[in-house]
C-alpha cells in the first residue's frame, strides 16, 4: 500500500509540474467514490478559480477565488503556485448527542499553496475537502511579516 501511495504522490507531483509551467495550474480532485470532482487553476492573469461537477456533469461553473481586505490591497490577481499537498481522510467517530451514532468522514483534500509575485508577497492556502455528499472550502491566512 505504501509503495501505491507513492507511485501515486510522485504521478500526481509530476501532472502538478506539467500543470505548473509559466505558474499555472490546472488540476483536480475528486471524492472518494469520483461522484464529485473539484477543478483548481490558475488563469492567465494568475487568478485561482474552481469548477465542481457532479457526476461529470458541472455543477457549479468556473468562479474566481479571492479576498478584499480593508486598508490592504486586494488578494486575488499576480498569484503564483508555491506548493500543493494532497491528503486522504476515511476515519469514523462517535456523536455524543443526535440521532446518528457514527459518523464517517472520508473524504480527499487538496490544499493548494499561493503567493503574490510583487510586494508584499503575501501567502495564503486554500484547502478543499471533496466527499462523496458535498466538498468544502477555506483559505488559509498564513503568519508573517506585514499582515
Amino acid at each position: 500500500m505504501t509503495k501505491l501511495r507513492s507511485l501515486f504522490l510522485f504521478a500526481f507531483s509530476l501532472l502538478m509540474m506539467i500543470g505548473c509551467k509559466n505558474n499555472t495550474l490546472n488540476t483536480t480532485i475528486s471524492s472518494p467514490s469520483n461522484t464529485i470532482e473539484v477543478e483548481f487553476y490558475l488563469s492567465k492573469d494568475s487568478i485561482p478559480h474552481y469548477l465542481v461537477k457532479h457526476k461529470n456533469n458541472i455543477a457549479i461553473d468556473s468562479s474566481s477565488m479571492g479576498f478584499e481586505f480593508k486598508d490592504q490591497a486586494p488578494l486575488q490577481k499576480g498569484l503564483k503556485l508555491i506548493g500543493v499537498e494532497t491528503n486522504t481522510q476515511n476515519e469514523t467517530w462517535e456523536m455524543p448527542w443526535g440521532e446518528q451514532r457514527s459518523v464517517r468522514n472520508n473524504y480527499n483534500q487538496l490544499i493548494v499553496k499561493l503567493q503574490e509575485e510583487k510586494a508584499p508577497h503575501r501567502k495564503f492556502n486554500i484547502h478543499f475537502k471533496v466527499y462523496d455528499d458535498g466538498l468544502g472550502f477555506r483559505y488559509e491566512f498564513l503568519e508573517q511579516e506585514g499582515v
